[in-house]
């Protein structure tokens, strides 16, 4: 075998066939995070080990990621180099929550992960 492959470059996105376009990674999207936008009020219910959901939303026609509380509040935002992979995998279906596993001041730190599909 001649060229001995130069390795993927770790779970990215492809586009196969000018189809739509699919993320292959969205299973093992795991990552740690602080919350952006963070609704002082909405952080200050926290407390280390609680669950929030994500959700799909958009801001001026941009795809965002919100954080919210199980009873809907808002608590702040997701910002990562893995945005675009996270917003893709959610377009398709795929469910994600986000665990805190710190809270100073107004800051709360959350660890990203994967819930179903």
């Amino acid at each position: 075998m001649e060229g001995g492959g130069g390795g993927s470059g770790g779970g990215g996105d492809r586009n196969i066939g000018g189809g739509p376009r699919t993320f292959t990674g969205c299973y093992t999207i795991n990552f740690e995070t602080v919350l952006l936008s963070p609704r002082l009020e909405a952080i200050a219910a926290l407390k280390i080990g609680d669950v929030l959901v994500l959700k799909l939303d958009s801001q001026q026609d941009t795809p965002i990621v919100v954080a919210t509380r199980k009873n809907g509040e808002e608590v702040g935002t997701i910002g990562s180099p893995h945005l675009l992979q996270l917003i893709g995998c959610m377009q398709e279906g795929h469910k994600y929550t986000a665990a805190v596993v710190s809270i100073e001041g107004g800051a709360c730190r959350v660890i990203v992960d994967h819930a179903g599909k």
